[in-house]
């Protein structure tokens, strides 16, 4: 059976961790450790802590609910590459919940992604996990800024079906997906079975315009976000028998096609500003940019080469029009064309016509 450690606060907050529906295999014999970010601020609480820990989970606490840039955050971090709060981390788990065997820990990771509020799953050995949740105030404008690392246009975040609750819900539903799954973390499968997760607790057939708006959101996430499998549940429509076939393309191709696209659309951000234009990689242009840009470019036929990252800007400008319009500025950007995304051959999913 499933068991799931975690304090009171996170407990009375994400209540759907106690429902073995959350698991893919509920009969496992599988032990779960949920942290959330303020479990840690609440427990330094308790400690005679140094000035500059303090300091730097007051810091950290600050960036996670945006009252810090991501610009001062990351020159603040270079200089602050130790993270002492990991002794708070430490120090939580072992007086809370001695029983869990966490020896093979990396704590260092883990007290990183906690505090930045980046909810994330580890399994570590046959029976043992962490799961980090999100922040129990955590609103869809916070989980949209996580999923995707650009801050969502208020109106949209307002339009998006759901209430909060529903899409915390939906990313510890993620999280425990990848649990007692056989992929390998960080590929494009391990993904795909974490968002059908998602499908299978939070009952598609209930609630399918929340579930397709989430997968929006990924697929916007694929391009402007870190996690390039993002798109999983998405792309998986491309092919004639679905998931069955999606484990059939490497994520060799994955890598170099996605690459590819976005080499591509740089090219044109950059040409459009040739004095020096905002950046080297996406993430330093506007989203409204990055949408005119790789419209533009799949108008012309500039991905017809490279069918899976073609697949990719295909999820990416329906999702941007979809969920994020004032985001991406569609209204301005918009282009009248028949879009249409390319379709691979179930047999064959590895010939894509892409030489590297």
């Amino acid at each position: 059976m499933v068991r799931v450690y975690a304090s009171n606060e996170t407990h009375n907050a994400f209540p759907s961790l106690k429902q073995e529906s959350m698991f893919p295999v509920p009969e496992a014999n599988l032990h779960i450790l949920a942290i959330s970010p303020n479990d840690i601020i609440r427990h330094s609480k308790t400690m005679s802590l140094k000035p500059e820990v303090l300091e730097e989970l007051g810091m950290i606490r600050a960036h996670h609910e945006g009252h810090v840039s991501d610009e001062d955050f990351q020159a603040w971090r270079q200089e602050n590459v130790q993270l002492k709060a990991t002794e708070v981390l430490r120090d939580f788990v072992s007086k809370q919940y001695s029983s869990f065997d966490s020896s093979r820990v990396a704590w260092f990771d883990i007290a990183e992604k906690t505090l930045a509020g980046r909810p994330l799953a580890y399994q570590y050995g046959v029976n043992k996990a962490i799961i980090i949740t999100p922040d129990e105030n955590d609103t869809k404008l916070h989980i949209t800024k996580k999923l995707t690392g650009i801050d969502f246009d208020p109106e949209d975040v307002q339009n998006l079906p759901g209430e909060d609750a529903d899409w915390q819900k939906m990313v510890i539903a993620h999280e425990t997906g990848h649990l007692t799954s056989s992929a390998r973390r960080g590929t494009l499968t391990s993904e795909l079975k974490a968002d059908l997760n998602v499908k299978s607790v939070f009952n598609e057939n209930a609630q399918p315009e929340t579930i397709a708006a989430y997968e929006r959101v990924r697929a916007i996430s694929s391009i402007m976000g870190e996690n390039i499998y993002a798109v999983s549940a998405l792309i998986t429509s491309s092919f004639e028998d679905g998931e069955s076939q999606i484990g059939k393309v490497s994520g060799r191709i994955i890598n170099r096609q996605l690459n590819a696209a976005k080499d591509i659309v740089l090219k044109q951000l950059k040409e459009a500003n040739p004095d020096g234009g905002d950046g080297d990689v996406l993430a330093d242009y506007s989203p409204a940019k990055i949408f005119k840009a790789v419209n533009e470019l799949y108008e012309a036929g500039d991905f017809d080469q490279i069918p899976v990252g073609k697949r990719y800007m295909y999820e990416f400008l329906e999702a941007a029009e979809a969920v994020a319009p004032s985001t991406f500025d569609v209204a301005d950007n918009d282009l009248d064309y028949d879009r249409t995304p390319p379709v691979f051959e179930a047999t064959q999913p590895n010939q894509t016509g892409y030489k590297p």
